[in-house]
């Protein structure tokens, strides 16, 4: 079944179906700048990391100075170096943390044959949310811009909820809705 539309019956958009291509989250990687030992390591593989956490504190080999590594984003913890225990030491250029970032943004392209596809497309504004309904939870899509054929979007998502919409999305059509309550 193709691409479509739908304009729902009323005033306003309730559904748009197309293809989404979503780009791989961004990943934020923290290498040593100088030596150091670690002296506490707040995270852990797996665990959510918030916008400013202190991460790792070490003290410089050279002047005992305490300093800490501040993820600059929210995501989670990808990879932890072995040497970023408590005690180890590493030395200068040494990934010490990955984390990934909980934003995907992608694009959504719609078919341009349907015949409502101009009041469609106006009916779309930019900073509005629409929802794509997954098998855990309805996901808030966020539209950051509108193109004549396409939607770019953005989306916060869990990290195993990434891999399971990147299979959702190869099988065929997304549609994405007006309301949460379509999901539900």
């Amino acid at each position: 079944m193709g691409s479509y539309l739908v304009l729902a019956m009323g005033v306003g958009l309730q559904s748009v179906s197309g293809h989404l291509v979503l780009q791989e989250p961004a990943n934020e990687y923290h290498y040593s700048r100088e030596s150091g030992r670690v002296v506490k390591l707040a995270i852990s593989v797996g665990s959510e990391v918030a916008k400013k956490k202190v991460m790792l504190q070490y003290v410089t080999e050279d002047s005992e100075e305490t300093k800490a590594l501040v993820s600059n984003e929210n995501g989670y913890v990808d990879y932890v170096n072995p040497n970023a225990e408590p005690g180890k030491v590493f030395t200068p250029g040494e990934l010490l943390l990955r984390i990934q970032s909980r934003r995907v943004f992608g694009a959504h392209y719609f078919e341009q044959q349907a015949y409502e596809h101009i009041k469609i497309v106006q009916a779309i504004q930019t900073n509005t949310s629409l929802w794509l309904c997954s098998g855990t939870r309805p996901i808030e899509v966020r539209v950051d811009d509108v193109a004549k054929d396409s939607l770019l979007v953005s989306m916060l998502l869990k990290k195993e909820e990434y891999s399971q919409l990147e299979g959702t999305i190869s099988r065929g059509n997304i549609a994405l809705h007006q309301s949460m309550q379509a999901c539900l």
